[in-house]
């Protein structure tokens, strides 16, 4: 697997050979976003990024810092180098005096057909997010501080590529919840992070 992402943690080229030759996966950057006491925001809108030291592993680490909500997210992004995986340790820190009721979230809108022929929906054993075209398949998931599994998921079929999805949806506030869909879809997967003071959580994202 190749991936290529950019300072705020969005994927924006991910290749595999032997599942898709030369055929660029991700229709749209797959960006992460987190929601602080309600409040929406892309990992990049008014955050500070910063890279970290990654060492001889393919591996990106990069911190981002959002002043106004006192909120560190640290993201370590690793591809790995024989097996049809990606992998993101992402750890969401409260950095101020008071609780903070967070949800971190991971939309992925994977062009697997290269048209509309495609298909995700809700995976019943594992808790995450199958999408489907043909013989191509790709699994997301996640595992919070509850354990396996993503307790938020939402997909969408959009009329148009170009068309409001998931990720529209999830920024407006109104996540349908919809857990499968046909057609030209996208996926959003979250998880509740409450933050006291000072603490930390996990949450470990994966793509296969």
């Amino acid at each position: 697997m190749l991936a290529t992402g950019d300072r705020n943690a969005a994927l924006h080229e991910l290749y595999v050979p032997s599942l898709a030759p030369e055929h660029q996966l991700l229709r749209r950057p797959a960006r992460i976003a987190i929601s602080v006491d309600g409040a929406f925001r892309w990992l990049g809108d008014r955050f500070d990024a910063s890279f970290g030291h990654a060492g001889d592993a393919p591996i990106a680490d990069v911190s981002l810092v959002a002043p106004d909500l006192e909120i560190e997210v640290w993201v370590e992004t690793f591809a790995d180098a024989r097996l049809p995986l990606l992998a993101r340790r992402i750890q969401v820190t409260n950095r101020g005096d008071r609780f903070r009721d967070a949800r971190l979230f991971l939309h992925h809108d994977f062009d697997l057909s290269q048209g509309a022929g495609e298909a995700a929906a809700r995976d019943a054993a594992g808790g995450g997010v199958v999408h489907f075209a043909g013989r191509r398949v790709v699994v997301v998931n996640l595992e919070g501080p509850d354990g396996p599994g993503a307790p938020i998921v939402a997909i969408a079929s959009r009329a148009a590529a170009g068309a409001p999805g998931a990720a529209e949806e999830a920024a407006a506030g109104r996540l349908s919840g919809a857990t499968q869909a046909s057609g030209i879809v996208d996926s959003l997967v979250g998880v509740p992070i409450p933050l006291a003071p000072g603490a930390s959580a996990m949450v470990t994202a994966w793509i296969a």
